[in-house]
């Protein structure tokens, strides 16, 4: 029987032993375990190797708990990444449709609300509570929204974000095309007047001394051509050259008509002679306005 059972123990102590030295406990624990098991009988060793054995499937359960948390953070952390990384696209797709690049125009933009509230309209009707129509075909003032608020004329600054509609549903065979500039002295003093489909030729204008308009220069082109009803960002801004001198700025960006070119940017300038001796002190007021056939579908804007 001694025999018996000292077979039956080497063999528990054996075993047991590989067991241990499959784990990460440390070897000090593995070598006071086996000095226990020297000093007692078989049977008492085979119960304390079964608490052994379950204290290292304890062992082994935590540290896969403690995988299976660690796994499950970490997809966690890949899943909000892909629905950032997919938002952010989302963003970048919406904020890049049609020509509505934001990345340049900062600041505070004011709706079509507050464009009612600063802007003379009475040349324009409103359909659909933020499309401004021009009410008649010609004239210097019947295509044309100003600006209530009076603007340096060496510093003035709009930014537009809009989009050309047709007038009429039934009528979309025109010209069309946008008009920006300044008022001074109760009349025209320069417009930049930009084709928003078909045309790339951008041209200038400004006042003469019989009160009409004339060429300011050589029409300048756009890159290419602007797809028909996109959103387009208009910046329109002036700064004093020298003398009495102005320089006048409009920078577009805008989604192209040719689909491979996508969006496209363009800044064009001109000068202008002001009358006024001292133009850094002269007050002007900005304006927009379109062809007959177009109505202006005003998104957000902001003028200094």
């Amino acid at each position: 029987m001694a025999k018996g059972g000292d077979s039956i123990w080497g063999t528990v102590c054996h075993r047991t032993k590989e067991r241990v030295m499959m784990t990460d406990l440390p070897s000090l624990l593995f070598k006071k375990l086996l000095e226990l098991f020297s000093h007692w009988d078989w049977k008492k060793g085979f119960f304390l190797a079964i608490a052994f054995i379950a204290l290292l499937s304890y062992h082994r359960y935590l540290n896969n708990e403690k995988l299976n948390d660690e796994s499950n953070k970490n997809q966690q952390l890949l899943l909000e990444n892909g629905n950032l990384k997919t938002e952010n696209n989302d963003l970048r797709s919406k904020l890049g449709e049609l020509g509505t690049n934001t990345e340049q125009y900062t600041g505070s933009q004011k709706s079509v609300t507050d464009f009612k509230r600063d802007w003379d309209t009475s040349d324009f009707y409103v359909k659909e509570n933020d499309i401004f129509c021009p009410k008649k075909k010609g004239g210097n003032n019947y295509q044309r929204m100003f600006y209530k608020h009076d603007t340096p004329l060496t510093a003035s600054d709009l930014i537009l974000k809009f989009r050309i509609v047709d007038q009429d549903d039934q009528v979309s065979n025109y010209t069309q095309r946008v008009v920006t500039g300044q008022k001074f002295n109760d009349g025209i003093f320069s417009e930049f007047d930009i084709p928003t489909r078909d045309s790339n030729n951008v041209n200038f204008r400004i006042g003469s001394e019989s009160g009409g308009l004339i060429s300011g220069g050589r029409g300048k082109s756009i890159s290419s051509t602007i797809k028909d009803k996109s959103i387009i960002y208009l910046h329109f801004r002036t700064q004093f050259k020298s003398n009495q001198e102005v320089t006048q700025f409009i920078d577009l960006d805008y989604f192209s008509s040719i689909s491979d070119y996508g969006q496209e940017t363009k800044t064009i300038s001109y000068d202008a002679q002001v009358s006024d001796p001292q133009p850094k002190t002269a007050k002007s007021n900005i304006f927009i306005g379109s062809y007959f056939g177009g109505c202006v579908k005003i998104i957000e804007w902001k003028a200094n």
